[in-house]
């Protein structure tokens, strides 16, 4: 189940999708990941979605690790683990991190898992990732830093 992470032009510029998988009977994601659960609470519906998000990235991560089509990859941070919900040299964890090294980038997408527009707050926090260790490291190298809010609930 391999992951691509695809660029896509816009007469206004350049967007980045989250990452999609290939469609597979096998997928970890088989039921929408939107579904409600009449007693789940908000903060436990965001926690379920993004520990199933987090669980098929490592699959497809660790089935195939090779960069995209477009040169994308997953970040992995200085002890060698995958940026899929972990630290990247400090305290707080990235949803997921992208490194092209051919086009000097890095991507960290935050999953907005609530109902309508992602807040402020949310995508401040976002990028605020720029100044995790790891991350300021490949910054501090001359990487363009990106920062993508990515809410599943949202077909795409």
């Amino acid at each position: 189940m391999p992951c691509y992470f695809e660029q896509t032009e816009h007469n206004y510029g350049s967007s980045y999708s989250a990452p999609t998988y290939a469609a597979s009977s096998e997928s970890p994601i088989a039921t929408p990941l939107a579904s409600y659960y009449p007693t789940e609470s908000a903060a436990a519906r965001g926690t379920r979605i993004h520990a199933t998000i987090a669980a098929a990235e490592r699959v497809a991560v660790a089935a195939d690790p090779t960069p995209s089509r477009s040169g994308w990859a997953i970040f992995t941070n200085a002890v060698g683990q995958p940026v899929i919900e972990r630290a990247a040299g400090g305290e707080r964890r990235i949803d997921a991190a992208y490194v092209n090294h051919s086009q000097k980038a890095l991507l960290v997408v935050d999953y907005f898992t609530g109902r309508g527009q992602e807040p402020v707050s949310h995508a401040r926090k976002g990028w605020q990732y720029a100044n995790e260790p790891d991350v300021k490291k490949l910054v501090d190298q001359g990487y363009t830093f990106r920062y993508q809010s990515a809410n599943p609930n949202k077909p795409h």
